[in-house]
């Protein structure tokens, strides 16, 4: 990839223009582009990167229209107001024409190849981008998918606590218990297969067993799509019924995906929304200078918050603890130590 490197605040013979600072130097890689973490807003350059392919939560109510929400979003869906999670997380590497490679290999990359009949590179190298390919299965589908971009560490950190979710004997109108709910009604969900072979034996005018009429006439909106399902979409989009994940094998990745979904959207006040273009220069800089200052209003906002807990405890709470780290590295950077 040929590289163009400029001395910003130079004329063409290499002297300084007019009054200009000391010079800069940028190294531009000519063609490519960097988007930026959904999360973090950190430019994503070679770091490990994952997507998370996105699906307007609602075909039919226009979700990803804006018409009536011009003055504010009023939901009460979260992260998934607009779009919801289309399988699970793929990890891999950032490049700088905006996809990933490295692409590391489980059972949520070989389901969502398997649903599409294609591979994973092509799948997510077509979304949103061009309409000269569409996957040999479920074409209509895929042309309405979306791709968001995690900082892979990032991710990881909004995850945090997802391996001490009880689902054993969580608290009632908890939100373990209610995860737990729907987990163990999804684990009972008959598979898409399953059905199919009833209704072969139905057609063919066979005796039925009784567990063939609880396959039969089982229920999947009351565990797809109704408000039971930690994932926000219609049941025709829910893609935990849709790819028939298996509820023993890939339980981390729901408790993982669950536990991100109520950081993002609960506790960071966020809701997923596509990737958005960056440039062809990082923004390093000016994130850690604008988050430095972001620390700074949050120390005070949280000093001036009432908190009856904080009294109570004698200072021993997260809060706290924040507060006066934060004071503490303020001042001994203030010192220059």
């Amino acid at each position: 990839m040929r590289l163009l490197t400029t001395q910003v605040g130079k004329d063409g013979n290499g002297k300084h223009a007019g009054s200009s600072p000391a010079s800069v130097s940028k190294t531009y890689k000519m063609g490519s582009f960097y988007l930026t973490c959904s999360i973090s807003h950190m430019t994503l350059d070679r770091q490990k990167t994952s997507v998370q392919i996105l699906i307007p939560k609602m075909k039919y109510d226009g979700c990803t229209d804006m018409e009536e929400h011009k003055n504010l979003i009023c939901t009460n869906d979260g992260a998934q107001a607009f779009f919801a999670p289309f399988g699970f997380p793929i990890h891999g590497e950032y490049y700088d024409y905006g996809y990933i490679d490295e692409i590391k290999r489980d059972r949520n990359v070989e389901q969502i190849e398997e649903f599409f009949g294609a591979n994973i590179d092509d799948i997510i190298k077509h979304i949103g981008r061009t309409r000269d390919w569409t996957p040999p299965k479920n074409a209509e589908l895929y042309e309405d998918l979306h791709m968001t971009f995690f900082r892979t560490e990032v991710l990881e950190f909004l995850e945090r606590g997802w391996d001490t979710v009880n689902l054993t004997d969580p608290y009632d109108y908890s939100g373990d218990a209610w995860l737990k709910k729907f987990i163990d009604l999804a684990k009972k969900a008959p598979s898409i297969e399953q059905k199919a072979v009833v209704n072969e034996k139905r057609s063919r005018g066979e005796d039925l067993t009784e567990e063939d009429y609880e396959i039969l006439f089982h229920s999947d909106y009351q565990v797809f799509g109704s408000s039971a399902c930690y994932i926000k979409s219609s049941m025709d989009r829910n893609f935990l019924m849709l790819f028939g994940v298996d509820f023993e094998a890939q339980l981390n990745d729901v408790l993982k995906q669950s536990t991100f979904l109520t950081r993002f959207g609960w506790g960071l006040d966020r809701i997923l929304l596509p990737s958005v273009y960056g440039s062809q220069e990082t923004n390093f800089q000016e994130t850690y200078l604008l988050n430095d200052l972001v620390n700074d209003l949050l120390i005070k906002d949280m000093e001036n918050e009432y908190d009856d807990y904080d009294e109570e405890d004698g200072g021993n709470s997260q809060k706290a603890r924040i507060i006066k780290a934060h004071n503490r590295n303020k001042a001994i950077r203030e010192l220059g130590i």
